[in-house]
């Protein structure tokens, strides 16, 4: 879902007079499941931010245990 939103922010191009502005984002996506608190949670989303802005921004870093997405599998996004 997260990589979906990236992809069509980055389609988008808002106008500022003659000026064209193309949108970029970044996400850090954790689970619920995966934390005992929100603020844990959230301290996860946001390393995981860092990361994606770090690793040269407009993308996606996910935090997915493999038992949630099957040993061996790519990470979803």
């Amino acid at each position: 879902m997260a990589e979906r939103l990236r992809q069509e922010l980055a389609e988008r191009v808002l106008w500022a007079g003659t000026e064209s502005i193309t949108l970029r984002a970044s996400f850090g996506v954790v689970t619920l499941s995966d934390h005992d608190s929100i603020e844990r949670l959230i301290a996860d989303a946001d390393a995981l931010l860092y990361r994606a802005k770090q690793s040269g921004r407009d993308q996606v870093c996910s935090a997915v245990t493999e038992s949630q997405r099957g040993k061996g599998s790519p990470l979803p996004v």
